[in-house]
C-alpha cells in the first residue's frame, strides 16, 4: 500500500507525540524515584520519636491508611 506525503506526515508527528510522550513519562518517573529515595535517606535518618512523630502526621491527614487482615 502507497502512502500519501500528508498521511505520511501525519505518521511521523504522532510517532513523534509517543516518543515525546513517553519521554515526560520516563522524566517524571526518575523525578519520582529521586524523591522516593531522598525520603528513604530522610526517615532512615530520623530517631524513633520523630519516626513516631511523622507516622501519626502521616495518619491524622489520611496520606497513610491502617490496613488490618480480616
Amino acid at each position: 500500500m502507497i502512502m500519501s506525503f500528508e498521511g505520511y506526515n501525519e505518521v511521523l508527528e504522532s510517532q513523534k507525540e509517543k516518543e515525546d510522550e513517553l519521554k515526560t513519562m520516563k522524566d517524571q518517573f526518575n523525578t519520582m524515584q529521586s524523591q522516593i529515595q531522598s525520603l528513604i535517606t530522610a526517615l532512615g535518618n530520623m530517631d524513633q520519636s520523630t519516626k513516631n512523630t511523622f507516622a501519626k502526621q502521616l495518619f491524622s491527614s489520611g496520606i497513610y491508611e491502617r490496613y488490618t487482615t480480616s
